[in-house]
């Protein structure tokens, strides 16, 4: 992969089913992934995001419907609304303690990035202290 590559566009993968596997090998080089970049790619089953990247754009992995297992690496900070929006196979997800936003805003109304999983079903684990998952929280 190209070491100059920034951030993927909108739209990249969209649709795609040929995509099983997303695993950090652009490591340090993409900060961010745009708007639906992944959304729909019916086969992806596992989402490993690499150190570096800061910013999940809105719908990022919409509709992912095999979907099973979410880390959020270690540099996160902001997840669009509705960012993982009817992942519904997700039981695992790893969240990062530099995660500030959950849900940033979209026209003026916030969604949670996690609608459709169901949380109470989900093996969560969070890299920060209770006081920052309360106040993480209290984004959206």
């Amino acid at each position: 992969m190209n070491e100059h590559i920034a951030s993927f566009r909108s739209f990249v993968w969209s649709y795609d089913a040929c995509c099983l596997e997303l695993v950090g090998e652009f490591a340090g080089t993409v900060v961010s992934i745009g708007e639906a970049c992944f959304r729909q790619c019916s086969s992806l089953k596992s989402v490993i995001l690499p150190d570096g990247l800061e910013t999940l754009s809105r719908v990022a992995f919409y509709s992912c419907t095999a979907l099973e297992e979410v880390d959020l690496g270690e540099t996160v900070t902001v997840l669009g609304d509705k960012a993982f929006n009817g992942c519904g196979q997700v039981t695992k997800l790893t969240i990062p303690a530099t995660l500030t936003t959950l849900a940033a805003e979209n026209n003026g109304t916030k969604t949670d990035a996690f609608v459709g999983i169901s949380i109470t079903e989900v093996s969560v684990t969070y890299g920060g202290t209770v006081e920052q998952w309360k106040a993480l929280l209290e984004t959206y």
